[in-house]
């Protein structure tokens, strides 16, 4: 049984489109250009480079075999052919996916038909930067095998998926390989009674993969449903789910990996015989459904997902209107599946949009080792001759603090009413040319409350959390800190009221040192010292004295003061003493024993720890202590 593809592009289109910065007057950001011969080019893998270029790989009939040879073609970002070849044999090649290795080498992955054991064999090709070939094996077995996907591990292997009709379980099966340069490390077929088939697969965020297709086996009505597993770094299944549409075929082409170690599954739906809807699903870590869309233009599917650094999406798919020619059909998403549209050559499209309904049944398909051996193949390479033809060519988005008119539209930096947006809505322009320093989140501005725990600079100050003034104080903010060395300890007198004694030992911060010589002798600021759950203690700071030098600090209570307090700091060492007598601290000091220092403008110190019992030969406790051996670092 041949295994099911989808339909390919007949011509290469590459469409690109970023803003990085400006190499030269004449280099174009972004364009869209056509690359080809005389007969048909089907390409279905591109990835970015090192160097800022592009790698695209395919198939070809335009360069001396009429079989189809695989085409690579490497590009400069600005579109401009860099080198390109053909590899193949008598039969018929392609290749579909690549990655660039360590070294500016690559791997590309796709199947032969003119070396290997069976009908079609898995191929996998390692290339030089130069596009000279290093090695390549095939991998297969008596029946159609292919590979369709290519990732690299973070041992140095390379991780291939595709499908396999030699091995497994039923009629076809997913196929998972993992491999070093010599050869076979571990390969599963994954499957059920009939056909299961797979296109590509991605690394998770939180390690392991995602793999998606479509089985027949596990559809509950035979149909053929979208088919996703979960599998960890040794192949093993973490979680696998049926998602699928009663009646119609669905099936998975592709799949972008998320931040948060979900991922977007690129299906397409079967109307029938007259139409084919793009599907997106969205994934949590789990493989539980967060949200569901359908899009429609013409005959649609995706071949390729991204997540784009804001949290949306990059989705490169066909749109085929018959009886025309295939065209390429961008969509750049939000984070929900939303649509946004932005070259003279972008014409807006009619869409409709909606959720689908799709069913999620558990699966239970079990790994089978495959035993495929690699085959050397002698490959032909060839040198192509094509040329760009640009279709369209844009410059950058304005950038606001350049003094440049980026876009051409005469308008320079803030003059520009791109600089001027207030893409949140929250009434503040984003810097340079507003006050506003996150133009996505409408809670922060200047202006706005400070939340000391959320990882955000709030009210735009420049300072985030406990770093922004208005969070420094604040409980939340609290910093621990150990007892210094020595022995700090409560005494406890037993029927005598107002006579209990604390000592603690703290180690402590320059920042402390630095409040306290500036509250000296200011009858407006105050210390704070806070043993256990007793009540706060108050040191004005008229009441503190330096040395000459400032790295002594001590102060001390008046005689008709309760409790009567000292405190000493000495910010050569870093480590200050607390001491508390004629109180009743036995009520509010209990093990573990907590010890706070705080003053105006710096985060407040806490030591804890658990002391040790004193009891008297009644067995009163008679006190507590604790022995510290932390020298406070200076």
């Amino acid at each position: 049984m041949q295994l099911r593809w989808p339909i390919l592009m007949t011509t290469l289109t590459v469409f690109l489109a970023t803003t990085p910065g400006r190499a030269g007057a004449a280099a174009f950001q972004t364009w869209a250009a056509l690359y080809g011969g005389s007969g048909s080019e089907e390409m279905e893998g591109v990835r970015l480079t090192s160097d800022g270029g592009l790698i695209v790989v395919g198939s070809t009939d335009s360069y001396g075999d009429p079989n189809g040879d695989a085409w690579v073609v490497k590009l400069d970002r600005y579109g401009a052919v860099e080198w390109q070849k053909t590899y193949g044999g008598g039969g018929d090649e392609y290749l579909v996916d690549v990655r660039e290795t360590a070294g500016g080498g690559y791997v590309a992955v796709g199947w032969t038909k003119s070396f290997g054991a069976g009908k079609s064999d898995a191929w996998v090709v390692k290339l030089a930067a130069d596009g000279t070939v290093q090695w390549a094996s095939t991998y297969g077995g008596s029946g159609n095998d292919q590979a369709w996907s290519v990732d690299l591990t973070s041992d140095g292997a390379y991780l291939v998926a595709g499908g396999t009709t030699s091995f497994g379980a039923g009629r076809a099966d997913y196929w998972v390989l993992k491999l070093d340069s010599s050869g076979n490390l571990w390969q599963y077929a994954y499957g059920g009674f009939d056909e299961d088939t797979m296109w590509s697969f991605v690394e998770s965020a939180g390690g392991g993969y995602i793999v998606p297709g479509n089985t027949v086996s596990f559809s509950p009505d035979w149909s053929g449903d979208t088919w996703v597993l979960k599998l960890d770094s040794s192949g093993n299944v973490e979680w696998e789910k049926v998602l699928g549409i009663a009646g119609q075929w669905d099936e998975a082409l592709s799949v972008g990996a998320t931040s948060d170690g979900g991922s977007l599954i690129g299906s397409y739906v079967e109307q029938g015989s007259s139409d084919w809807d793009l599907l997106l699903i969205r994934l949590d870590p789990s493989g539980n459904v967060v949200w569901k869309k359908s899009y429609e233009h013409s005959w649609d599917w995706p071949n390729a997902i991204e997540e784009t650094p804001d949290g949306g999406f990059v989705v490169a798919a066909v749109a085929w209107p018959p009886p025309g020619n295939e065209d390429l059909f961008v969509l750049r998403l939000d984070s929900t599946g939303g649509i946004g549209q932005t070259c003279s050559l972008v014409h807006p499209l009619t869409l409709s949009e909606a959720p689908t309904a799709a069913t999620v049944t558990a699966t239970s398909a079990v790994p089978q080792p495959s035993n495929a051996a690699p085959v050397t193949a002698n490959v032909t390479v060839t040198d192509t001759s094509t040329t760009p033809s640009f279709l369209c060519q844009g410059q950058p988005s304005e950038d606001c603090s350049n003094g440049a008119d980026d876009d051409a539209d005469g308008l320079v930096d803030c003059n520009d009413p791109d600089c001027l947006a207030d893409a949140d809505s929250d009434g503040y322009i984003l810097a340079p040319c507003g006050t506003d320093c996150d133009d996505t989140d409408p809670t922060v501005h200047p202006g706005a409350t400070e939340v000391c725990d959320n990882g955000k600079d709030d009210d735009c100050s420049g300072l985030a959390d406990c770093e922004d003034g208005a969070c420094v104080e604040t409980v939340t903010c609290t910093l621990d800190t150990d007892y210094a060395r020595g022995r700090s300890k409560v005494r406890f007198r037993i029927g005598r009221s107002g006579r209990d004694r604390f000592i603690g030992r703290i180690c402590i911060g320059s920042d402390l040192c630095s409040a306290l010589a500036t509250m000296a002798g200011d009858a407006g600021a105050a210390l704070t010292l806070t043993a256990d759950g007793c009540p706060t203690v108050f040191v004005g700071g008229d009441e503190l004295t330096a040395n000459g030098a400032h790295t002594v600090f001590k102060a001390k209570a008046a005689a008709d003061v309760v409790p009567r307090y000292k405190f000493k700091a000495n910010c050569r060492k870093l480590q200050a003493i607390v001491k508390l007598r004629s109180a009743d601290l036995q009520p509010c000091v209990v093990d573990p024993v907590t010890l706070v220092v705080a003053a105006p403008a710096v985060r407040q110190l806490r030591a804890e720890a658990a002391f040790s019992e004193l009891h008297n030969g009644r067995g009163d406790l008679t006190g507590l202590s604790y022995l510290s051996a932390v020298e406070c670092a200076p």
